[in-house]
């Protein structure tokens, strides 16, 4: 493995200081955009909707509470990733090892909506 060591004259050695460092000069690119016209039009559109993007989230957030609990209330247990479930032996469901998507809690029931919904 070869490894390439970098000695900067203030002294400083440490790995996350130097890829922070590195990530705020590559940041600086995005100043540029400020000065090309095709650029300026994207972000300010950006700017227009990013706000509307939180509201969004919350409604999805709120959406996924909702079926979350409602999940956990009506099928919580059916379906169980610790040990043998005899009901889904042999199914295709068991063999792609779907059953760690459950709605047996909270949590879990928010990955199985967030899967379902990507």
């Amino acid at each position: 493995v070869l490894q390439l060591v970098i000695i900067y004259p203030n002294g400083v050695d440490n790995f996350e200081t130097i890829r922070f460092a590195q990530l705020l000069r590559i940041l600086r690119l995005f100043r540029l955009f400020e000065y090309i016209p095709q650029y300026q039009v994207i972000l300010r559109t950006a700017a227009v909707v990013v706000p509307s993007l939180f509201q969004l989230i919350r409604l999805l957030f709120l959406l996924f509470f909702t079926f979350s609990t409602l999940g956990v209330q009506l099928f919580g247990g059916m379906v169980h990733n610790h040990g043998h479930n005899p009901k889904l032996a042999g199914s295709s469901y068991e063999d792609s090892h779907y059953e760690v998507f459950n709605f047996n809690d909270f949590a879990s029931g928010m990955v199985l909506l967030f899967n379902l919904l990507l």
